[in-house]
């Protein structure tokens, strides 16, 4: 499907993007980028952040809310498989300076990610690898090379070194950039699914034995509670915070739809998208169902819910050595078998350092989306002819990536930031959801988009499945911008809510200032900016 373009209104008539993704890679794009290294923190703290959750409960709704936009997601790439995803399509459903303030909120915040993963790579990676094996083979050496990397300064130079390094693989083209992926795909994958059956085919007198070795686990629940930081929860299976709990719940199911800004680069686009969005989020619910079932029934919520406490709010009574982690708890019990150890480590360290190539090429295109609509100059949509990549779009990515770098690794308060800016990535998926309601209004697009068959009755597939996307994503922020373990609202701190509130919605606010400020010059030079969108762009 082709709606008659109007050439004019783009930089060009053709992107310069080849379609060498394919299915498979589509996939490990998503799985990738979901993260459930990632995942897995979210799933440990919200026994602290929520007593009386349910883990797989929450994942249960989690689920339902990321399935019902993966649809979405589906159906809008089948009608649009262009790169840019959501801006293609949230622009050409709904009003253009929303579209692009909810795309330009999602990318801007995303490419802030890719210094955290980067950093992640030091912090998560090889200090929780390094110090795990040191303390459970006695080894201060590797401890303190650990903790080194989870020092300001261990951080900020390995984030620089991979942030480097992994631009300039994407820079390279596609070819080079999928070889190297899909290596540190296998290897993240095996790596952390060991991690999660490990812990899920444990029992739980096994992990109280292994963690006595390194403090005593009813000791953990009982300081919690005498000091006040965690209360004694007799109810773990209560329903409002399981539901409130999506949030933490869906840090990886949420983060599975990846592949559609890369959707003009994926061969057989139409027939990919099904495959790739809903063939990866089943393998994600039932990884990360297995993860909340080990967590829950292996380790216990009670004690997870008190060790973090005393981790976070009183940290002179925390027994360890080093963070509570997935690697620390499958490392445990693992015992001294070096070659798992090592696989987890590994695995997860390659997690973190894979995505930051991922988030290079996805979110590059999104920039050069805005481009070739003449948002943004002209300059960042320029493809290179012979690596056939957006050159200038991946070094935009890597400047602001690198300048985001500093104050993450330097500035305390920076935390609060971070916690609001998933936040302000799913305000993305909240308008994609609500573009699938009216995108059947858009005649003309609706009527050529090969999807306008999908009907239950008289209503319409895509805004059946978009409908409930909203209220479950509603939901989902509704619990960012009002439970304090999200780090938004912070209770008896006015100032610090309206900061945290404000910096979650800044980018999506900015993104109509950019839209704006773009369109009152275009018009000033004699172009209509909105001609392009009511178009789909070619490819």
């Amino acid at each position: 499907m082709d709606v008659k373009q109007v050439p004019q209104a783009f930089v060009r008539e053709a992107t310069g993007l080849v379609r060498q993704i394919t299915t498979a890679d589509a996939v490990i794009i998503n799985l990738v980028i979901a993260n459930l290294v990632i995942g897995s923190v979210g799933l440990l703290v919200l026994p602290y952040t929520l007593p009386g959750v349910n883990l797989l409960e929450a994942v249960l709704f989690a689920a339902v809310a990321s399935f019902s936009l993966s649809i979405v997601y589906w159906l809008f790439n089948v009608a649009m498989p262009r790169s840019g995803g959501d801006y293609v399509y949230n622009t050409r459903s709904l009003f253009p300076s929303i579209g692009f303030a909810a795309n330009f909120s999602l990318t801007i915040w995303t490419i802030f990610y890719i210094a955290a993963y980067a950093s992640f790579v030091a912090s998560l990676g090889l200090s929780g690898w390094l110090t795990t094996l040191g303390t459970i083979n006695g080894s201060s050496g590797l401890v303190s090379l650990g903790n080194y990397f989870g020092t300001q300064n261990g951080e900020f130079i390995t984030a620089t070194i991979v942030n480097i390094v992994m631009a300039g693989l994407v820079l390279t083209g596609l070819r080079l950039t999928l070889n190297v992926l899909r290596v540190l795909f296998a290897v993240a994958i095996v790596g952390t699914v060991t991690a999660i059956i490990v812990i899920a085919a444990s029992t739980h007198a096994q992990f109280v034995t292994a963690f006595n070795a390194y403090a005593n686990y009813q000791a953990v629940i009982t300081t919690a509670n005498t000091t006040g930081v965690f209360p004694t929860v007799a109810n773990w299976n209560q329903l409002a915070p399981s539901l409130l709990g999506i949030g933490f719940a869906a840090e990886t199911l949420i983060f599975f739809q990846y592949s559609s800004y890369v959707g003009g680069e994926i061969r057989n686009a139409r027939r990919a998208a099904p495959v790739a969005l809903i063939g990866s989020l089943l393998i994600l619910t039932g990884l990360v169902l297995l993860m909340a079932w080990g967590l829950t029934h292996t380790i216990g919520n009670q004690f997870l819910g008190s060790l973090y406490a005393l981790y976070y709010a009183a940290p002179a009574n925390y027994p360890l050595s080093v963070p509570p982690s997935l690697v620390f708890f499958a490392g445990i019990l693992a015992g001294k078998n070096q070659f798992v150890l090592n696989l987890i480590g590994l695995g997860i360290t390659a997690w973190s350092l894979a995505i930051v190539p991922f988030l290079y090429l996805t979110m590059s295109r999104n920039v050069m989306a805005w481009s070739f609509d003449r948002i943004l100059p002209e300059r960042l949509s320029r493809v290179s002819p012979r690596f056939h990549s957006p050159t200038y779009a991946i070094l935009f990515a890597f400047i602001l990536s690198e300048a985001f770098l500093i104050p993450y690794t330097y500035v305390a308060q920076f935390v609060q930031f971070f916690a609001a800016s998933t936040a302000g990535l799913v305000i993305d998926f909240f308008i994609v959801s609500i573009a699938a309601i009216f995108f059947p209004l858009r005649k003309t697009l609706y009527t050529n988009s090969g999807i306008q068959s999908k009907r239950i009755g008289p209503i319409p597939v895509i805004s059946l499945v978009g409908a409930i996307a909203t209220v479950f994503i509603g939901v989902l922020l509704y619990g960012f911008f009002t439970q304090p373990g999200f780090l938004i609202y912070v209770p008896g701190n006015t100032t610090d809510t309206i900061i945290g509130s404000f910096v979650a919605v800044s980018l999506f606010i900015g993104g109509f200032v950019v839209y704006y400020i773009s369109k009152a010059a275009r018009r000033a030079r004699g172009i209509d900016l909105e001609l392009a969108l009511k178009e789909i762009p070619p490819e």
